[in-house]
C-alpha cells in the first residue's frame, strides 16, 4: 500500500486525484492501493516535531491524526488511522520549499537539508519532494512544450503574497504567466484523457530536463535517476539560484519528477 503525505489539503489532493487515474489504474482495472494524508503545515512544522520529539513519521502522523480538532481533515484522518504502519510499503511525502518563509534562510535551508538525507527512500523512512518555491509552480508554463522552461526563475522577494494586494505573491505570478487559466489543463474531466496525459508527459519531459539543467547544465533528460535526485536538485539550487546576488530560485514541480523516478 502507498502512503502520499501532502502539506496542503486543496491543490495537491486535487492534481494527485487525477494522477491516480492516469498513472494508478491498470490497464486490467486493478488499482494500486493509495491512502492520502494531508498535513496542514509546512515541513519546518514536521521537521521541528520530528528532531525536538524524536518521533518516527508514521508515529507522529497518527498522533496528528487522533488529535485533529480540524473537522475539514476529519475524514482524510479516520480513513488513514483504519491502518497499521506496516500496512504501508512506500511513502511519500510532498511539501513546498516556502521561499518566503520570514525564518532565517540560512536556517531553514539547514533544516530541509537534513530532512531530505532522512527521506530519501519510500521504503524506509519515506522519500520528500519539494516544489520550487510551491506547488503552483506546476502551471507556470507557457504553451506546451515551452522551449523556454529550463530558464524560469522567482526572485524570493516575488514569492510573498503582500496583505491587501491581491496581485502579489507568486500564486499570482503563475496565473498571469500561464497560458493555461487554473488546473484544467492538467485535471481529467470527462472525456479528455488523451489531451491531459499528453500535457502530463510533457509536463515531465520539461521538468525532469530542467532538473538535470539545474545539476549538470544540459536541458535534456538525466542519463540516470540519482543525476536529480532531491537533495542533489536542492544543493545546486542553493548554489546557483538561492546562495547568489539574485536570491531566486529556480521554478521546478514535484508531482513530474515523482512520475520520472517512480515509473522509470
Amino acid at each position: 500500500m502507498l502512503l502520499f503525505v501532502f502539506e496542503g489539503a486543496d491543490r495537491e489532493p486535487a492534481i494527485f486525484t487525477t494522477l491516480e487515474k492516469l498513472f494508478f489504474i491498470h490497464p486490467s482495472g486493478k488499482q494500486d492501493e493509495i491512502v492520502t494524508y494531508t498535513y496542514g503545515t509546512s515541513f519546518h512544522s514536521l521537521y521541528k516535531t520530528l528532531h525536538d520529539e524524536e518521533i518516527g513519521l508514521l508515529e507522529h502522523l497518527r498522533e496528528k491524526a487522533a488529535s485533529n480538532k480540524n473537522e475539514k481533515l476529519r475524514e482524510n484522518y479516520d480513513v488513514f488511522l483504519k491502518y497499521r504502519e506496516k500496512d504501508f510499503s512506500e511513502i511519500f511525502l510532498f511539501f513546498d520549499y516556502d521561499f518566503h518563509v520570514r525564518m532565517n534562510l540560512e536556517q531553514w535551508n539547514s533544516h530541509l537539508h537534513e530532512m531530505l538525507t532522512l527521506f530519501d527512500n519510500e521504503t524506509e523512512n519515506g522519500k520528500l519532494y519539494i516544489s520550487y518555491p510551491m506547488m503552483e509552480s506546476i502551471r507556470y508554463t507557457k504553451t506546451m512544450p515551452d522551449a523556454n522552461y529550463h530558464t524560469y526563475c522567482v526572485k524570493r522577494e516575488d514569492c510573498p503574497k503582500i496583505p491587501g494586494n491581491p496581485k502579489s505573491g507568486f500564486k499570482f505570478l503563475a496565473s498571469e504567466f500561464s497560458d493555461y487559466k487554473g488546473l484544467a489543463f492538467i485535471q481529467l474531466d470527462g472525456d479528455n484523457y488523451k489531451d491531459i496525459m499528453q500535457n502530463w508527459q510533457c509536463l515531465k519531459v520539461q521538468n525532469v530536463s530542467k532538473a538535470n539543467f539545474i545539476c549538470t547544465g544540459r536541458n535534456e533528460n538525466p542519463k540516470k535517476k540519482e543525476d536529480v535526485a532531491q537533495v542533489i536538485i536542492f544543493e545546486n539550487q542553493l548554489a546557483k539560484f538561492v546562495n547568489t546576488d539574485e536570491c531566486c530560485v529556480s521554478i521546478l514541480n514535484a508531482f513530474p519528477l515523482f512520475l520520472y523516478e517512480y515509473f522509470k
